[in-house]
C-alpha cells in the first residue's frame, strides 16, 4: 500500500517501517481508487517523565476524508489503535454505502 509517512521529534526503525506496512495493509479492503493515506508520528517533548507518542492517519477517498488520532506509550500501540480506529470508521462507511444500494 502507498501512504505518506511524516515523523516528528522522532526516529523510527526499519522495523517500525514494516510494522505501518503491515497495519496499513489491513485497510487495503476499505480502499477504493484513488486513495491518499497520510500518517504522522510525532513524540511530544513537553511531558517530564516516560515518552508520549501521537499517530494521526487521515485518508482521503476522493471528497471523503476519514481522520484516526490515538496517542500511547509505544509506536507500536499508537499505530494499532489509530488503525483500528480508522478501520471502524471506514467499515461502518462500507456498511452504510452496502445498506443504501439494496
Amino acid at each position: 500500500m502507498h501512504y505518506s509517512l511524516t515523523t516528528k521529534n522522532l526516529e523510527i526503525t526499519q522495523a517500525d517501517r514494516v510494522m505501518v506496512d503491515e497495519k496499513l495493509s489491513r485497510l487495503g479492503k476499505y480502499l477504493t481508487p484513488p486513495w491518499q493515506v497520510d500518517v504522522v508520528l510525532e513524540r511530544d517533548k513537553h511531558h517530564r517523565s516516560g515518552q508520549v507518542i501521537t499517530c494521526r492517519i487521515n485518508i482521503e477517498i476522493g471528497k471523503k476524508v476519514w481522520h484516526a488520532e490515538r496517542v500511547n506509550s509505544s509506536i507500536s500501540k499508537a499505530i494499532d489503535d489509530a488503525e483500528k480506529a480508522v478501520s471502524r470508521e471506514l467499515q461502518k462507511y462500507r456498511d452504510r454505502k452496502k445498506s443504501h444500494r439494496d
